[in-house]
């Protein structure tokens, strides 16, 4: 029987997918501002000075081969020094396709820089919900990805992907962002993350019992069963899941129903009961109550949402 990931399964279930993914070239002096948005935002270096200032509180030089990952989307800017003046990046590439961004030549005569810059958006149901991936992670990450490291290599990979059409371009972007984003997540081991789901699927104890609800999600899991699948007493899962997690399990519980069967509304034409009783809801009131709970819509709301 093929294992089931929890890692894998919540990467999955974000459904990624590239917007805007473009090289840029400028000359100093040059400066690009964003304003917070509702998605993931990220800058590589590939060369050339780059001065990363983020909610006017954090400035940090960036180095060719080091990526910038703002995973709730924080309003920054980036620049070819700490002084040099930023336009809008509406005003700048607004209405532009990808080609003609990369066109275009930023700033004036001074020394020249290349980045890849974009955004990653997972599925419409994380405009609502907590994010279970993204909520672990710090507001901003600078990770060292020279060329000759698999993060590197994939970050330029899809660059490449995504600026060429041909046929199975979007199963292939699919799958490489999908490992972009579990390198990025290999690449935390040593950095302090926030609680939050990431935390427990390389925990030794938690990560079988939520491997458990993953495979087995109809089931009406009692805390006892995922305190003994866990190899810990009741009162040291409970504590040790809300430590980790910042949730109850019972809570992840009902959030995870609520993630998989928000892709079934949006994927599929099975009736809202259905998909209720197929992600482990008692019944249709039940799964509307807990769906609005979470989601701040019913079912049929979000499915009209989402595919509009």
């Amino acid at each position: 029987m093929q294992h089931i990931d929890p890692l894998s399964q919540l990467i999955e279930s974000l459904a990624p997918t590239t917007e805007v993914f473009a090289r840029v070239t400028a000359h100093a002096p040059w400066g690009v501002s964003e304003p917070r948005q509702d998605v993931c935002a990220f800058t590589y270096v590939l060369d050339g000075p780059c001065f990363l200032r983020v909610d006017d509180h954090l400035q940090q030089q960036l180095t060719p081969g080091q990526l910038l990952l703002l995973p709730r989307g924080a309003a920054h800017s980036v620049a070819s020094g700490p002084d040099a003046e930023c336009q809008d990046v509406d005003a700048l590439f607004g209405g532009k396709s990808r080609a003609e961004v990369e066109q275009m030549v930023l700033g004036g005569d001074g020394e020249q820089s290349h980045i890849l810059c974009g955004y990653i958006r997972f599925m419409p149901l994380h405009r609502h919900l907590p994010n279970l991936l993204t909520d672990s992670l710090p507001e901003v990450l600078i990770l060292d990805a020279p060329a000759t490291c698999r993060l590197g290599q994939l970050l330029q990979w899809i660059y490449a992907e995504n600026a060429d059409y041909r046929a199975g371009q979007s199963l292939m972007l699919e799958k490489m962002l999908q490992m972009l984003l579990l390198e990025i997540i290999r690449t935390l081991d040593t950095l302090p993350l926030n609680p939050g789901v990431l935390n427990a699927v390389n925990d030794r104890h938690l990560a079988p019992a939520m491997q458990a609800i993953i495979k087995d999600l109809c089931r009406p899991w009692h805390l006892d069963q995922l305190a003994g699948i866990a190899a810990l007493s009741r009162s040291a899962f409970t504590s040790r899941f809300k430590k980790l997690t910042g949730l109850s399990c019972q809570a992840f519980i009902r959030h995870w129903r609520c993630q998989q069967a928000a892709q079934l509304l949006k994927l599929s034409d099975q009736p809202v009961a259905s998909i209720g009783l197929k992600c482990g809801f008692q019944s249709s009131d039940v799964f509307i109550r807990n769906f609005r709970s979470f989601c701040g819509m019913t079912p049929n709301q979000f499915r009209y949402a989402a595919n509009t």
